[in-house]
């Protein structure tokens, strides 16, 4: 397992690739606890790379508590860089899957690179008060 620091210095990646070369790879968001580079995301990444999908797992944030100091803003530009480091690695088609807040944070902006979007249980209209994410978007 080889975990990248991209260009901006501060998102990691860890690229899951298939036995044959692919040029569909799949970008993935988690959910508030981050951890995705941990064990419990490895059956998504098997089930990528059987349909011959490479997987991109993401980290902005790896606990909570990072979370908290990052905005909306900061995390899409971790996708950004996602996107911009599949696209110098030669893939043509790049997919999205946002789990949680993952699949929140998916909708509030159009990224012109993605070309399909999975939101998995995405997290929206979830809060009681105002300032909920669904006034954001």
């Amino acid at each position: 397992m080889e975990i990248k620091t991209l260009p901006n210095g501060k998102t990691k990646v860890l690229l899951d690739k298939g036995v044959e070369k692919s040029s569909t790879a799949v970008i993935f968001i988690p959910g508030v606890s981050g951890k995705v580079f941990s064990d419990k995301y490895n059956l998504l990444s098997s089930e990528c790379l059987a349909k011959g999908l490479d997987l991109l797992r993401v980290q902005s944030w790896d606990s909570v508590e990072e979370l908290e100091q990052k905005n909306i803003r900061q995390i899409q530009e971790d996708i950004d860089e996602a996107t911009k480091f599949l696209k110098s690695e030669g893939y043509t088609k790049i997919f999205v899957i946002g789990k949680s807040l993952g699949g929140g944070i998916l909708l509030t902006r159009n990224y012109p690179e993605i070309t399909k979007m999975v939101l998995w249980a995405p997290a929206i209209g979830v809060a009681d008060d105002r300032g909920n994410l669904d006034d954001k978007i």
